[in-house]
């Protein structure tokens, strides 16, 4: 498996390769924070409700 994932990754061209390691460093991580940052607020806002309740 990691065999194939290298052989395909050395066939892409340099333009290819610029652009998987971009979305690889900055893309999939900032998307991991922005899921976190949602899942943060979503659970500060529940808390807050419930405390407005009481």
């Amino acid at each position: 498996m990691i065999r194939k994932i290298y052989a395909s990754f050395n066939r892409l061209s340099i333009f290819g390769k610029i652009l998987f390691a971009f979305i690889a460093i900055i893309v999939v991580p900032a998307i991991f924070s922005l899921i976190i940052s949602f899942s943060i607020t979503e659970k500060l806002i529940v808390s807050q409700t419930y405390k407005d309740a009481l």
